[in-house]
């Protein structure tokens, strides 16, 4: 059952971070979402947005992460690491994800301001000019956003078979 909680609780964490962000980039371009995804978005509202593209996007990462995690802080003859524990080190985890965000936000909107990163015409295809610095923002966010997600994350599992292997010596150092 506690291999269940870590899953949730990593899940609902993610999920949480996902749709503040997602609403949030749909709020400064919903554009990001709707140009050349017609036949996949049913509005241009961006709480739905949100909604749906933090179903889409960061439930299989809360789902990947909340199964390492509780793999490493549960199986194996070591100290278990109880569900609550995790709560902190999450919360950590996606306030790093959010800085990132925001600084490769800034990087992309600032390139393209300038014409160092400017949006390919390719995927520009009938977007407007003015649309073109929030587009790309969200793209170099995006990609920084899981980027930092995938790294944290797996920062995190390390830290956490280190723990347990710390509390598990720990337990033996008192009983002898």
């Amino acid at each position: 059952m506690d291999f269940a909680k870590v899953v949730l609780y990593t899940l609902a964490v993610a999920m949480g971070f996902g749709f503040a962000y997602e609403a949030i980039s749909a709020y400064a371009c919903v554009e990001f979402f709707t140009h050349d995804r017609r036949a996949m978005i049913l509005t241009e509202n961006p709480v739905w947005l949100g909604l749906q593209f933090a179903f889409l996007g960061w439930s299989w990462v809360g789902t990947a992460l909340g199964c390492s995690l509780a793999v490493a802080g549960r199986i194996g003859g070591e100290i278990q690491i109880k569900p609550a524990f995790f709560l902190r080190p999450l919360i950590a985890l996606f306030v790093f994800v959010s800085v990132v965000a925001a600084t490769s936000a800034a990087v992309g909107y600032y390139g393209e301001q300038s014409g160092r990163y400017p949006l390919m015409t390719d995927w520009a295809g009938g977007l407007p000019h003015e649309k073109h610095a929030p587009y790309v923002a969200l793209q170099w966010s995006h990609i920084g956003t899981y980027t930092a997600a995938l790294i944290g994350g797996m920062t995190l599992v390390g830290w956490t078979w280190n723990k347990r292997r710390v509390f598990t010596e720990m337990l033996r150092a008192r009983r002898h």
